[in-house]
């Protein structure tokens, strides 16, 4: 009993100590964050600051050598907060968007000011034709996060999910914007019927809502 009573002690601190490690370390990524929190937030765009920290988190808590891709970059206001997440590493971002109405140049200048232009890719395009090309175009990369905003028709998000779902590997982030404009929305409507059933770990930050694919 007492080995009992003296192993749960010891779990019980265990869990105590990795609950204040995850606290510490959250406050870190917060911190670090706002180190480019005006940065980001003097490129124009739609993305919020909130949902601008889950990317930056989300990108810096990859791998060094982590793929990511951004399937709608418009002026490149969420490209320039994942790009921040890979300063100092081997991290590479794949952007690709019509740019259209906006040129790509407005999307480049932004990239440009902050310095990120080594940290990124860019493809104009459309996002289904670069899935598809995919293999082709990278060398067959697998992808460790990817952020889908572009098209929010519901048959182009849907085709967007259903071509990257086999290209990202398996525990890595799958994540969606702009979920929560109505129950009507293309990206709502995938996330709710088609991503969320089969994600782990799914959450959401304002209309950015996120899953984990499950590891085989």
């Amino acid at each position: 009993m007492q080995i009992e009573q003296k192993l749960e002690k010891h779990q019980s601190l265990l869990n105590q100590y990795r609950e204040k490690l995850e606290k510490s370390r959250l406050l870190f990524q917060k911190h670090y964050f706002s180190l480019y929190k005006s940065a980001i937030n003097a490129v124009e765009g739609w993305l919020p600051l909130d949902e601008a920290e889950l990317l930056f988190t989300k990108a810096r808590s990859l791998p060094d050598n982590a793929v990511i891709f951004e399937a709608g970059s418009d002026k490149g206001r969420s490209t320039v907060a994942m790009g921040y997440a890979c300063c100092g590493t081997n991290r590479h971002i794949y952007s690709v968007d019509l740019w259209n109405p906006y040129p790509i140049e407005d999307w480049r200048k932004n990239v440009e000011k902050n310095r990120l232009l080594e940290y990124v890719t860019p493809f104009q395009g459309n996002s289904h034709d670069v899935l598809k090309q995919w293999n082709q175009l990278t060398g067959g990369k697998v992808i460790d996060f990817i952020f889908i905003d572009a098209s929010h028709e519901y048959a182009d998000v849907l085709l967007d999910f259903e071509l990257s779902f086999p290209l990202v590997k398996p525990g890595s982030w799958i994540a969606f914007h702009d979920v929560g404009d109505s129950e009507s929305s293309g990206p709502g409507r995938v996330w709710r019927e088609k991503a969320k059933p089969i994600l782990l770990n799914c959450g959401q930050v304002g209309c950015l809502a996120f899953g984990q694919k499950p590891v085989l």
